[in-house]
């Protein structure tokens, strides 16, 4: 209710301008000193200036504290997966749903409040403007709505661009990463260097692509709101003395319609913002449910292992999983037994499986087959890193 109020006033304040300005140039005309209509047009400039900033301000703030909460909550869900769910995910997909989906969102925070604003001042304008002629009020209204209309009907084109042109620069994004991760590799290897750019070039033409088409909407929307004030001052001049029978008080009136561009203009611009909004807001609740799908209790609290006298893994076995998801590398039949206080050393060549052993008994991985025996009992799958 408070940020209604605060949205309303300042709408109020912006029609008030308006209409100070009109009495003050009749004044004018009328060889008067508008000292009082000056103070007034002050008083009202102050009013919508500190309404609109309070506006903005506390609305921006109980959303971001909003966007936190959803975010603390998205962490959690993160943390509580199992090293092999964050491998399957990726660490990109994680970063864009831990934080750049999250920087998109609040950049249209402002833009969307101002939007709301501009929507209510633009009501307010349509009001004093229906008190000087209805013809023209009428007529103004129809105009706005069908400008926004025609705005607002190219979101799901812009959408549709904005949801290609996110999955090329995701796609480019993991290559990038790969090329870091593999440095090393690619220096060493003209060959790996040749696949890699012959991975990244088409992809980084598909972004070039869509980033294109997404422009072209957004120019095409540009020029339709730029395009819109003429329109309105040119309906108020032409058309409107000829349904009114007559040209008196047009000055007026076009100084009303002239107002109403920055309104208007809030309320295309929000439009657009709200696309970016969905979008980014979209993303955020795949990743949570790709999150909530991969949970699997990996840090249930259990027993505490801690004072362990005996770890016994007897036939334990684990199969990774490919890309296209069919079967890859494995490892099976792990039998060993250890005692607290020893000292063991594993052995064997690079890819022999004994990473994927280790993350195994340490419970980073879940078993597959076989069991893992802690004083003679069997721990569940995944078993709690507490040992």
């Amino acid at each position: 209710p408070e940020l209604g109020l605060l949205a309303v006033f300042s709408a109020l304040c912006g029609s008030g301008i308006v209409f100070v300005l009109n009495q003050a140039t009749t004044e004018a005309q009328d060889s008067e000193f508008a000292f009082g209509w000056a103070m007034l047009f002050v008083v009202i400039l102050l009013g919508f200036r500190v309404g609109q900033k309070a506006l903005i301000a506390r609305t921006s703030g109980a959303i971001e504290q909003a966007l936190d909460g959803w975010r603390s909550r998205i962490s959690r869900k993160v943390t509580e997966l199992s090293l092999r769910d964050v491998e399957e995910v990726s660490r990109g997909r994680i970063i864009d749903g831990l934080a750049r989906s999250y920087e998109q969102l609040s950049q249209t925070i402002v833009p969307l409040v101002g939007g709301v604003e501009s929507a209510v001042l633009l009501a307010f304008t349509l009001i004093y403007l229906c008190t000087l002629s209805i013809i023209a009020g009428l007529m103004m209204a129809v105009i706005a709505a069908c400008l926004i209309y025609s705005y607002v009907s190219t979101s799901h084109q812009m959408k549709e661009t904005m949801k290609l042109a996110g999955e090329a620069d995701a796609q480019l994004a993991r290559l990038a990463e790969d090329m870091v991760d593999g440095f090393k590799e690619l220096k060493l290897s003209a060959a790996k260097r040749a696949a890699l750019h012959a991975d990244m070039d088409p992809v980084s033409q598909e972004v070039a692509v869509q980033r294109s088409r997404t422009g072209e909407v957004i120019s095409q929307l540009i020029a339709v709101a730029s395009s819109s004030g003429y329109l309105l001052a040119a309906t108020v001049v032409f058309v409107l003395p000829i349904l009114s029978g007559g040209g008196e008080g047009i000055n007026r009136i076009v100084t009303a319609v002239l107002f109403l561009l920055s309104p208007i203009g809030g309320v295309i611009g929000a439009a657009q913002q709200i696309v970016t909004a969905r979008f980014a807001i979209e993303s955020i609740r795949g990743f949570e449910l790709a999150m909530d799908k991969c949970a699997r209790g990996a840090d249930t609290q259990g027993p505490d292992y801690r004072s362990f006298s005996s770890l016994t893994l007897a036939g334990v076995g684990y199969r990774h999983a490919t890309q296209d998801g069919e079967a890859g590398f494995a490892v099976t039949d792990v039998t060993a037994e250890f005692t607290r206080g020893q000292i063991i050393f594993v052995t064997g060549a690079n890819g022999s499986g004994k990473t994927t052993a280790l993350r195994l008994l340490t419970g980073l991985y879940p078993i597959q087959t076989g069991t893992i025996c802690i004083d003679g009992q069997p721990v569940a799958s995944p078993a709690p890193q507490s040992f």
